[in-house]
Protein backbone atom coordinates (compact mmCIF):
# COMPACT_ATOMS: atom_id res chain seq x y z
CA UNK A 1 0.00 0.00 0.00
CA UNK A 2 1.30 3.47 -0.93
CA UNK A 3 2.57 5.64 1.88
CA UNK A 4 2.02 8.95 0.07
CA UNK A 5 -0.08 10.32 -2.76
CA UNK A 6 2.57 11.71 -5.05
CA UNK A 7 6.30 12.02 -5.73
CA UNK A 8 7.68 14.73 -8.02
CA UNK A 9 11.13 13.49 -8.88
CA UNK A 10 14.22 14.75 -10.67
CA UNK A 11 13.46 18.47 -10.85
CA UNK A 12 15.11 21.59 -9.50
CA UNK A 13 13.02 23.03 -6.68
CA UNK A 14 13.04 26.80 -6.17
CA UNK A 15 11.51 28.89 -3.43
CA UNK A 16 12.18 32.50 -2.49
CA UNK A 17 14.91 31.30 -0.11
CA UNK A 18 16.73 28.45 -1.82
CA UNK A 19 17.19 26.49 -5.03
CA UNK A 20 18.46 22.94 -5.36
CA UNK A 21 17.75 19.61 -7.03
CA UNK A 22 15.17 17.93 -4.81
CA UNK A 23 12.21 15.57 -4.85
CA UNK A 24 8.85 16.68 -3.49
CA UNK A 25 6.59 14.29 -1.61
CA UNK A 26 2.91 15.23 -1.52
CA UNK A 27 0.19 13.78 0.67
CA UNK A 28 -3.32 14.92 1.53
CA UNK A 29 -3.00 18.00 -0.64
CA UNK A 30 0.05 19.31 1.19
CA UNK A 31 3.81 19.09 0.89
CA UNK A 32 4.86 16.23 3.13
CA UNK A 33 8.63 16.49 2.62
CA UNK A 34 11.44 17.62 0.35
CA UNK A 35 14.24 15.08 0.03
CA UNK A 36 17.51 14.59 -1.81
CA UNK A 37 17.05 13.54 -5.45
CA UNK A 38 16.22 9.85 -5.91
CA UNK A 39 16.63 9.21 -2.18
CA UNK A 40 13.01 8.35 -1.35
CA UNK A 41 12.57 4.61 -1.01
CA UNK A 42 8.88 4.48 -0.14
CA UNK A 43 5.77 4.01 -2.24
CA UNK A 44 3.59 6.71 -3.81
CA UNK A 45 0.37 6.44 -5.74
CA UNK A 46 1.90 8.41 -8.61
CA UNK A 47 5.35 9.59 -9.62
CA UNK A 48 5.89 12.60 -11.88
CA UNK A 49 9.23 12.83 -13.68
CA UNK A 50 10.37 16.46 -13.54
CA UNK A 51 13.85 15.92 -14.96
CA UNK A 52 15.12 19.07 -16.67
CA UNK A 53 12.25 21.07 -15.17
CA UNK A 54 11.85 23.74 -12.51
CA UNK A 55 9.49 22.85 -9.67
CA UNK A 56 8.07 26.12 -8.33
CA UNK A 57 5.33 27.18 -5.94
CA UNK A 58 2.14 27.96 -7.84
CA UNK A 59 1.81 31.60 -8.79
CA UNK A 60 -0.24 33.90 -6.54
CA UNK A 61 -1.86 36.71 -8.52
CA UNK A 62 -3.03 39.28 -5.99
CA UNK A 63 -4.51 41.65 -8.59
CA UNK A 64 -7.19 40.32 -10.93
CA UNK A 65 -10.56 41.58 -12.15
CA UNK A 66 -12.63 38.65 -13.41
CA UNK A 67 -15.98 39.17 -15.08
CA UNK A 68 -16.34 42.85 -14.20
CA UNK A 69 -18.05 45.93 -15.60
CA UNK A 70 -16.48 49.39 -15.68
CA UNK A 71 -18.03 52.43 -17.31
CA UNK A 72 -20.63 50.37 -19.12
CA UNK A 73 -18.09 47.90 -20.54
CA UNK A 74 -18.21 44.26 -19.36
CA UNK A 75 -15.14 42.05 -19.66
CA UNK A 76 -15.34 38.99 -21.89
CA UNK A 77 -14.38 36.42 -19.26
CA UNK A 78 -16.06 34.69 -16.33
CA UNK A 79 -14.87 32.43 -13.49
CA UNK A 80 -14.71 29.33 -15.69
CA UNK A 81 -12.76 31.05 -18.48
CA UNK A 82 -10.41 32.72 -15.99
CA UNK A 83 -9.73 29.39 -14.28
CA UNK A 84 -8.38 27.83 -17.47
CA UNK A 85 -6.27 30.92 -18.17
CA UNK A 86 -4.81 30.98 -14.66
CA UNK A 87 -3.76 27.34 -14.66
CA UNK A 88 -2.18 27.62 -18.10
CA UNK A 89 -0.17 30.54 -16.77
CA UNK A 90 1.06 28.64 -13.71
CA UNK A 91 -1.22 30.53 -11.30
CA UNK A 92 -2.97 28.54 -8.58
CA UNK A 93 -4.26 31.36 -6.34
CA UNK A 94 -6.01 34.58 -7.38
CA UNK A 95 -7.31 37.55 -5.39
CA UNK A 96 -10.15 39.65 -6.81
CA UNK A 97 -11.87 42.88 -5.78
CA UNK A 98 -15.38 43.80 -4.65
CA UNK A 99 -16.25 47.28 -5.93
CA UNK A 100 -19.47 48.67 -4.41
CA UNK A 101 -22.14 49.84 -6.81
CA UNK A 102 -24.04 53.05 -6.19
CA UNK A 103 -25.97 52.69 -2.95
CA UNK A 104 -24.31 49.40 -2.06
CA UNK A 105 -22.25 48.93 1.08
CA UNK A 106 -18.73 47.51 0.77
CA UNK A 107 -19.80 44.41 2.71
CA UNK A 108 -22.79 43.80 0.44
CA UNK A 109 -20.48 44.14 -2.56
CA UNK A 110 -18.13 41.63 -0.99
CA UNK A 111 -20.87 39.05 -0.43
CA UNK A 112 -22.19 39.47 -3.97
CA UNK A 113 -18.75 39.14 -5.47
CA UNK A 114 -17.97 36.01 -3.48
CA UNK A 115 -21.13 34.35 -4.78
CA UNK A 116 -20.19 35.21 -8.37
CA UNK A 117 -16.63 33.90 -8.03
CA UNK A 118 -17.58 30.64 -6.30
CA UNK A 119 -16.96 28.51 -9.46
CA UNK A 120 -13.31 29.65 -9.73
CA UNK A 121 -11.02 26.62 -9.89
CA UNK A 122 -7.89 28.31 -8.50
CA UNK A 123 -8.05 28.89 -4.76
CA UNK A 124 -9.13 32.47 -4.24
CA UNK A 125 -9.43 35.32 -1.78
CA UNK A 126 -10.88 38.83 -1.89
CA UNK A 127 -10.02 42.47 -1.38
CA UNK A 128 -12.77 44.71 -0.01
CA UNK A 129 -13.12 48.23 -1.43
CA UNK A 130 -14.06 51.51 0.27
CA UNK A 131 -15.06 54.70 -1.55
CA UNK A 132 -16.40 56.87 1.28
CA UNK A 133 -16.21 56.74 5.06
CA UNK A 134 -19.59 56.33 6.77
CA UNK A 135 -20.74 55.53 10.29
CA UNK A 136 -21.02 51.87 9.23
CA UNK A 137 -17.50 51.55 7.83
CA UNK A 138 -15.74 50.46 11.07
CA UNK A 139 -18.24 47.65 11.66
CA UNK A 140 -17.99 46.60 8.01
CA UNK A 141 -14.21 46.39 8.22
CA UNK A 142 -14.36 44.32 11.40
CA UNK A 143 -16.87 41.95 9.81
CA UNK A 144 -14.71 41.60 6.69
CA UNK A 145 -11.65 40.84 8.81
CA UNK A 146 -13.59 38.16 10.69
CA UNK A 147 -14.44 36.64 7.31
CA UNK A 148 -10.78 36.53 6.31
CA UNK A 149 -10.71 39.66 4.12
CA UNK A 150 -7.74 41.63 5.43
CA UNK A 151 -7.02 44.04 2.56
CA UNK A 152 -8.98 47.06 1.33
CA UNK A 153 -8.54 48.71 -2.07
CA UNK A 154 -8.84 52.48 -2.43
CA UNK A 155 -8.28 54.82 -5.37
CA UNK A 156 -6.78 58.31 -5.44
CA UNK A 157 -8.33 58.95 -8.86
CA UNK A 158 -11.62 58.45 -10.76
CA UNK A 159 -13.44 61.25 -8.91
CA UNK A 160 -17.22 60.92 -8.67
CA UNK A 161 -17.06 57.14 -9.19
CA UNK A 162 -14.62 55.13 -7.03
CA UNK A 163 -12.12 57.72 -5.76
CA UNK A 164 -11.64 57.90 -2.00
CA UNK A 165 -10.71 61.24 -0.44
CA UNK A 166 -7.51 61.44 1.62
CA UNK A 167 -9.43 61.61 4.90
CA UNK A 168 -11.30 58.42 4.05
CA UNK A 169 -8.05 56.67 3.15
CA UNK A 170 -6.50 57.75 6.46
CA UNK A 171 -9.46 56.57 8.50
CA UNK A 172 -9.52 53.21 6.75
CA UNK A 173 -5.77 52.86 7.34
CA UNK A 174 -6.26 53.48 11.06
CA UNK A 175 -9.04 50.90 11.26
CA UNK A 176 -7.00 48.34 9.35
CA UNK A 177 -3.98 48.95 11.56
CA UNK A 178 -6.01 47.92 14.61
CA UNK A 179 -7.13 44.72 12.87
CA UNK A 180 -3.82 43.75 11.20
CA UNK A 181 -4.97 44.60 7.69
CA UNK A 182 -3.45 46.53 4.80
CA UNK A 183 -4.56 49.30 2.46
CA UNK A 184 -4.24 48.59 -1.25
CA UNK A 185 -3.76 51.87 -3.08
CA UNK A 186 -4.18 52.81 -6.74
CA UNK A 187 -1.92 55.86 -6.67
CA UNK A 188 -2.46 58.47 -9.37
CA UNK A 189 -3.03 62.16 -8.65
CA UNK A 190 -6.59 62.94 -9.78
CA UNK A 191 -6.24 66.72 -9.97
CA UNK A 192 -3.08 66.45 -12.08
CA UNK A 193 -4.75 63.97 -14.43
CA UNK A 194 -7.70 66.33 -14.78
CA UNK A 195 -5.41 69.17 -15.82
CA UNK A 196 -3.56 66.99 -18.33
CA UNK A 197 -6.77 65.70 -19.87
CA UNK A 198 -8.22 69.20 -20.13
CA UNK A 199 -5.11 70.37 -21.96
CA UNK A 200 -5.38 67.47 -24.40
CA UNK A 201 -9.07 68.17 -24.94
CA UNK A 202 -8.43 71.83 -25.72
CA UNK A 203 -5.66 70.84 -28.15
CA UNK A 204 -7.91 68.31 -29.91
CA UNK A 205 -5.63 65.43 -28.82
CA UNK A 206 -7.83 63.46 -26.41
CA UNK A 207 -7.69 60.23 -28.44
CA UNK A 208 -6.09 57.02 -27.18
CA UNK A 209 -2.73 57.54 -28.86
CA UNK A 210 -2.05 60.38 -26.42
CA UNK A 211 -2.82 58.34 -23.31
CA UNK A 212 0.73 58.69 -21.86
CA UNK A 213 0.37 62.49 -21.88
CA UNK A 214 -2.90 62.24 -19.96
CA UNK A 215 -1.25 60.50 -17.02
CA UNK A 216 2.48 61.40 -17.05
CA UNK A 217 4.90 59.90 -14.51
CA UNK A 218 4.54 62.86 -12.14
CA UNK A 219 0.89 61.94 -11.52
CA UNK A 220 1.97 58.61 -10.07
CA UNK A 221 4.88 59.95 -8.06
CA UNK A 222 2.78 62.74 -6.55
CA UNK A 223 0.12 60.29 -5.34
CA UNK A 224 2.71 57.83 -4.00
CA UNK A 225 4.40 60.64 -2.08
CA UNK A 226 1.09 61.70 -0.51
CA UNK A 227 0.08 58.19 0.47
CA UNK A 228 3.52 57.33 1.85
CA UNK A 229 3.29 60.39 4.10
CA UNK A 230 -0.18 59.37 5.23
CA UNK A 231 1.00 55.81 5.90
CA UNK A 232 3.85 57.06 8.05
CA UNK A 233 1.58 59.46 9.91
CA UNK A 234 -0.89 56.78 10.98
CA UNK A 235 1.64 53.90 11.18
CA UNK A 236 -0.31 51.79 8.71
CA UNK A 237 0.53 49.04 6.21
CA UNK A 238 0.18 50.03 2.56
CA UNK A 239 0.55 48.11 -0.68
CA UNK A 240 0.83 50.18 -3.86
CA UNK A 241 -0.65 48.44 -6.88
CA UNK A 242 0.73 48.54 -10.46
CA UNK A 243 3.63 50.98 -9.98
CA UNK A 244 5.06 51.92 -13.35
CA UNK A 245 7.91 54.36 -12.69
CA UNK A 246 11.37 54.03 -11.16
CA UNK A 247 10.77 57.14 -9.03
CA UNK A 248 7.72 55.53 -7.41
CA UNK A 249 9.65 52.34 -6.61
CA UNK A 250 12.51 54.34 -5.12
CA UNK A 251 10.11 56.43 -3.02
CA UNK A 252 8.59 53.27 -1.56
CA UNK A 253 12.06 51.82 -0.89
CA UNK A 254 13.23 54.97 0.89
CA UNK A 255 10.14 54.97 3.07
CA UNK A 256 10.75 51.35 4.02
CA UNK A 257 14.31 52.23 4.98
CA UNK A 258 12.76 54.73 7.41
CA UNK A 259 10.70 51.94 8.93
CA UNK A 260 7.42 52.44 7.06
CA UNK A 261 5.40 49.36 6.17
CA UNK A 262 5.00 50.11 2.48
CA UNK A 263 5.24 47.67 -0.41
CA UNK A 264 5.37 47.88 -4.19
CA UNK A 265 3.61 45.88 -6.88
CA UNK A 266 4.33 46.18 -10.58
CA UNK A 267 2.83 44.41 -13.59
CA UNK A 268 4.17 42.44 -16.57
CA UNK A 269 3.09 45.09 -19.08
CA UNK A 270 5.16 47.77 -17.31
CA UNK A 271 8.19 45.48 -17.34
CA UNK A 272 7.87 44.37 -20.96
CA UNK A 273 6.20 47.18 -22.94
CA UNK A 274 6.84 50.90 -23.42
CA UNK A 275 4.83 53.89 -24.56
CA UNK A 276 5.65 53.40 -28.24
CA UNK A 277 2.79 50.85 -28.32
CA UNK A 278 0.30 53.74 -28.44
CA UNK A 279 1.66 55.20 -31.67
CA UNK A 280 0.63 52.54 -34.18
CA UNK A 281 -2.61 50.96 -35.31
CA UNK A 282 -4.41 49.38 -32.39
CA UNK A 283 -2.76 51.65 -29.84
CA UNK A 284 -6.06 51.81 -27.98
CA UNK A 285 -5.61 48.15 -27.02
CA UNK A 286 -2.86 49.20 -24.60
CA UNK A 287 -4.82 51.80 -22.65
CA UNK A 288 -4.33 50.93 -18.99
CA UNK A 289 -3.87 53.12 -15.95
CA UNK A 290 -1.12 54.08 -15.43
CA UNK A 291 0.06 54.06 -19.07
CA UNK A 292 3.16 52.35 -20.35
CA UNK A 293 6.25 54.52 -19.87
CA UNK A 294 9.20 55.68 -22.04
CA UNK A 295 11.73 52.97 -23.00
CA UNK A 296 14.43 54.30 -20.67
CA UNK A 297 12.03 54.11 -17.72
CA UNK A 298 11.07 50.54 -18.61
CA UNK A 299 14.73 49.49 -18.68
CA UNK A 300 15.27 51.12 -15.30
CA UNK A 301 12.12 49.52 -13.89
CA UNK A 302 13.43 46.10 -14.96
CA UNK A 303 16.77 46.85 -13.31
CA UNK A 304 15.08 47.84 -10.04
CA UNK A 305 12.86 44.77 -10.09
CA UNK A 306 15.90 42.51 -10.36
CA UNK A 307 17.52 44.44 -7.47
CA UNK A 308 14.57 43.75 -5.16
CA UNK A 309 12.56 46.98 -5.39
CA UNK A 310 9.42 45.09 -6.52
CA UNK A 311 7.75 43.07 -3.77
CA UNK A 312 4.97 41.57 -5.84
CA UNK A 313 3.86 41.22 -9.44
CA UNK A 314 0.15 41.20 -10.31
CA UNK A 315 -1.43 40.88 -13.72
CA UNK A 316 -4.13 43.56 -13.21
CA UNK A 317 -6.14 41.30 -15.50
CA UNK A 318 -9.10 42.93 -17.31
CA UNK A 319 -10.36 40.94 -20.32
CA UNK A 320 -11.78 43.70 -22.49
CA UNK A 321 -12.01 43.15 -26.24
CA UNK A 322 -10.55 45.03 -29.20
CA UNK A 323 -14.02 46.20 -30.24
CA UNK A 324 -14.68 47.63 -26.79
CA UNK A 325 -11.37 49.46 -26.85
CA UNK A 326 -11.84 50.80 -30.36
CA UNK A 327 -15.41 52.00 -29.77
CA UNK A 328 -14.22 54.86 -27.58
CA UNK A 329 -10.65 55.34 -28.75
CA UNK A 330 -11.53 58.86 -29.91
CA UNK A 331 -11.87 59.89 -26.23
CA UNK A 332 -9.51 58.16 -23.83
CA UNK A 333 -11.54 59.44 -20.86
CA UNK A 334 -14.41 57.13 -21.85
CA UNK A 335 -12.36 54.04 -22.63
CA UNK A 336 -12.37 50.80 -20.64
CA UNK A 337 -9.01 50.78 -18.86
CA UNK A 338 -6.98 47.61 -18.48
CA UNK A 339 -5.82 44.59 -20.47
CA UNK A 340 -5.97 40.80 -20.16
CA UNK A 341 -2.92 39.14 -18.62
CA UNK A 342 -3.83 36.26 -16.34
CA UNK A 343 -2.50 33.58 -18.69
CA UNK A 344 0.60 35.41 -19.89
CA UNK A 345 1.68 37.19 -16.70
CA UNK A 346 4.21 34.73 -15.30
CA UNK A 347 5.71 33.57 -18.62
CA UNK A 348 6.25 37.20 -19.69
CA UNK A 349 8.01 38.04 -16.41
CA UNK A 350 10.06 34.84 -16.61
CA UNK A 351 11.15 35.72 -20.14
CA UNK A 352 11.85 39.40 -19.51
CA UNK A 353 13.61 39.10 -16.15
CA UNK A 354 14.96 35.56 -15.69
CA UNK A 355 16.11 35.10 -19.28
CA UNK A 356 16.36 38.77 -20.21
CA UNK A 357 17.97 40.32 -17.12
CA UNK A 358 19.55 37.35 -15.33
CA UNK A 359 17.06 37.60 -12.48
CA UNK A 360 17.63 34.68 -10.11
CA UNK A 361 14.82 32.15 -10.06
CA UNK A 362 14.51 32.75 -6.30
CA UNK A 363 13.61 36.39 -6.99
CA UNK A 364 11.12 35.32 -9.64
CA UNK A 365 9.41 33.13 -7.04
CA UNK A 366 9.58 35.94 -4.47
CA UNK A 367 7.81 38.41 -6.77
CA UNK A 368 5.23 36.07 -8.30
CA UNK A 369 4.36 33.75 -5.42
CA UNK A 370 5.91 34.32 -2.00
CA UNK A 371 5.60 38.10 -1.98
CA UNK A 372 1.93 38.27 -2.94
CA UNK A 373 1.14 35.42 -0.52
CA UNK A 374 2.85 37.25 2.36
CA UNK A 375 1.27 40.59 1.51
CA UNK A 376 -2.20 39.07 1.42
CA UNK A 377 -2.05 37.08 4.65
CA UNK A 378 -1.82 33.68 2.91
CA UNK A 379 1.78 32.68 3.75
CA UNK A 380 3.06 30.03 4.47
CA UNK A 381 0.05 28.05 3.34
CA UNK A 382 0.55 29.61 -0.10
CA UNK A 383 3.64 30.97 -1.81
CA UNK A 384 6.23 28.35 -0.89
CA UNK A 385 7.10 24.66 -1.02
CA UNK A 386 7.74 23.54 2.54
CA UNK A 387 6.40 20.75 4.74
CA UNK A 388 2.83 21.67 5.64
CA UNK A 389 2.27 24.18 2.84
CA UNK A 390 -0.39 23.52 0.22
CA UNK A 391 0.96 21.46 -2.66
CA UNK A 392 0.33 24.22 -5.20
CA UNK A 393 3.05 23.44 -7.70
CA UNK A 394 3.93 24.66 -11.18
CA UNK A 395 6.39 22.52 -13.11
CA UNK A 396 8.13 24.70 -15.68
CA UNK A 397 10.08 23.93 -18.82
CA UNK A 398 12.54 26.85 -18.61
CA UNK A 399 13.60 26.49 -22.24
CA UNK A 400 10.26 26.06 -23.99
CA UNK A 401 10.18 28.51 -26.89
CA UNK A 402 6.82 29.87 -27.99
CA UNK A 403 5.19 32.99 -29.37
CA UNK A 404 2.19 34.73 -27.82
CA UNK A 405 -0.81 34.55 -30.17
CA UNK A 406 -4.21 35.59 -28.87
CA UNK A 407 -5.75 32.80 -30.93
CA UNK A 408 -3.84 30.31 -28.76
CA UNK A 409 -4.85 31.90 -25.44
CA UNK A 410 -7.82 31.19 -23.21
CA UNK A 411 -8.83 34.50 -21.60
CA UNK A 412 -12.13 34.97 -23.44
CA UNK A 413 -10.97 37.99 -25.43
CA UNK A 414 -9.40 38.62 -28.83
CA UNK A 415 -6.76 40.89 -27.33
CA UNK A 416 -3.34 40.31 -25.84
CA UNK A 417 -0.93 43.18 -25.18
CA UNK A 418 1.92 40.72 -25.78
CA UNK A 419 0.79 39.56 -29.22
CA UNK A 420 3.80 38.34 -31.20
CA UNK A 421 6.20 38.35 -28.25
CA UNK A 422 8.69 35.47 -28.40
CA UNK A 423 8.94 33.84 -24.99
CA UNK A 424 11.22 31.23 -23.50
CA UNK A 425 9.80 29.27 -20.57
CA UNK A 426 6.32 28.19 -19.53
CA UNK A 427 4.50 25.87 -17.10
CA UNK A 428 3.89 22.37 -18.47
CA UNK A 429 2.09 20.86 -15.47
CA UNK A 430 0.24 22.51 -12.59
CA UNK A 431 -1.03 21.09 -9.31
CA UNK A 432 -3.53 22.70 -6.94
CA UNK A 433 -3.37 21.24 -3.44
CA UNK A 434 -1.76 18.09 -4.82
CA UNK A 435 -4.32 17.59 -7.60
CA UNK A 436 -3.04 17.78 -11.18
CA UNK A 437 -5.15 20.49 -12.82
CA UNK A 438 -3.08 21.16 -15.95
CA UNK A 439 -1.33 18.48 -17.97
CA UNK A 440 -0.27 18.39 -21.59
CA UNK A 441 -1.34 22.00 -22.03
CA UNK A 442 -4.95 21.25 -21.06
CA UNK A 443 -6.99 21.71 -17.92
CA UNK A 444 -7.78 18.27 -16.51
CA UNK A 445 -11.48 17.40 -16.99
CA UNK A 446 -13.44 17.28 -13.77
CA UNK A 447 -11.32 19.85 -11.98
CA UNK A 448 -13.46 21.13 -9.13
CA UNK A 449 -13.98 24.65 -7.80
CA UNK A 450 -11.18 26.05 -5.72
CA UNK A 451 -11.26 26.92 -2.05
CA UNK A 452 -12.25 30.30 -0.67
CA UNK A 453 -9.27 31.34 1.42
CA UNK A 454 -9.39 33.09 4.76
CA UNK A 455 -6.52 35.56 4.88
CA UNK A 456 -4.73 36.26 8.14
CA UNK A 457 -3.11 39.44 9.44
CA UNK A 458 -0.57 41.05 7.14
CA UNK A 459 2.80 40.35 8.77
CA UNK A 460 5.21 41.02 5.90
Amino acid sequence: MAEYDLLISGGTVATADWTAPADVIVDGGRVAALVRPRSFGGMCERTIDAAGRLVLPGGVDGHVHIGVEFGGFATADDPQIASAAAFRGGITTVIDFAFPKTGQSPYEALEQRLDYLAPLAPDHAMHACVVAWTADTPAMLRAAMRDGVTTVKMFTTYRDTIMAEAETIGRVMLALREEGGAAYIHAESDHMIGLCQQALLEAGRIEARNHPASRPPVTEDDAVRTIVSLTEQVDATTYFVHLSTPDALRRVARARERGARVFAESCPHYLALDETVYAGDGGENFVACPPMRPPAMVAELQHLAVRGFVDSIGSDHNAFTQQQKKSSSHDLRAMPFGMPGLETSLPVVFNELVHGKNCHIRDFVRMTSTGPARLNGLYPRKGTLAPGSDADIAIWDPNADWVVRETDLHMGTDLSPFEGLAIRGRPVMVLRRGEVVLEGGHVVPGTTSGELLQAGPIEA
